[in-house]
């Protein structure tokens, strides 16, 4: 099973192979805080939440268990210090967390370093992504054209009306990209209508992240800036993406990408 951690600058580490080996730990072990109301549960909640992941540092050929153990140092405070959480993978889901503590033993032998490593979440689910990618409905070649920070998607046909399913079982925050340029975009998901009155050129895109409840324009520089206030008022450009089968409407004159995030209190099994 792939097992990675990916920090806040994107830099990798793979902790199920040597030199890194993790070992038996409570990672997958989940828990609902109960919410009482009159002696009775009210419904339930999840707070901040720790855990912890056994690693064994093994010495290599050409660096000590000392030394590697100080790489993953590196790579586990920089997020600490800088405070953008890291990705801790599982397969195909990930942790947002950091890494914050570590107790060592074995550490007077330099040849396996154990380490058990302090692992902290304020958002404890296991997150997989389910991406799709619309294009412009146009016949030119500049229409299949591909934007950047890209990664492997589903492909719509480009056609105004199109379909999703979120197979999950419960409704699920997204991420939505729309790129420029267009005027005003609107577009339907399972009959919501999502829209910002705003102006994208050729270039810029539009951010809706729907967890963080943000509306971001990014221009061709690079610079981010909030377009919150442009967002429609009367119908919320937040609304979850339900599950089941959802058609996608849009006039097809603009492109952009949907990822959905399924969130479970572990990963799914294989």
């Amino acid at each position: 099973m792939n097992i990675e951690y990916v920090n806040s600058s994107n830099k990798k580490v793979d902790l199920n192979s040597e030199p890194y080996k993790m070992l038996i730990s409570d990672l997958l072990d989940y828990d609902w805080e109960m919410v009482e109301s009159g002696n009775k549960i009210a419904g339930f909640k999840k707070g901040i939440s720790k855990r912890s992941i056994d690693i064994d540092v093994i010495r290599t050929k050409g660096k000590s268990s000392r030394k590697l153990a100080n790489d993953l140092t590196d790579i586990f405070e920089e997020d600490v210090q800088c405070g953008i959480p890291g990705k801790l993978f599982v397969g195909e889901y990930y942790l947002t967390c950091y890494i914050v503590s570590c107790e060592k033993t074995n550490w007077t032998t330099d040849v396996i370093l154990s380490c058990e490593y302090g692992v902290v979440t304020d958002h404890p689910y296991w997150v997989r992504e389910h991406r799709y990618s619309f294009r412009k409905n146009e016949t030119d070649p500049e229409g299949s054209k591909r934007y950047a920070n890209r990664y492997p998607y589903r492909y719509a046909n480009g056609l105004t009306n199109s379909r999703i399913v979120n197979d999950h079982y419960a409704d699920s925050n997204f991420l939505l990209t729309i790129y420029g340029p267009i005027v005003d975009p609107v577009l339907y998901i399972g009959g919501h209508e999502y829209s910002v009155t705003i102006v994208l050129e050729e270039g810029e895109y539009l951010e809706i992240d729907s967890a963080a409840e943000t509306v971001v324009k990014v221009k061709v520089s690079g610079e981010r800036v909030n377009a919150f206030h442009n967002r429609s008022f009367e119908i919320s450009v937040f609304e979850p993406i339900h599950p089941g089968g959802q058609d996608i409407g849009w006039s097809g004159r603009f492109a952009f990408d949907l990822v959905i995030y399924e969130e479970r209190s572990e990963p799914r099994w294989r």
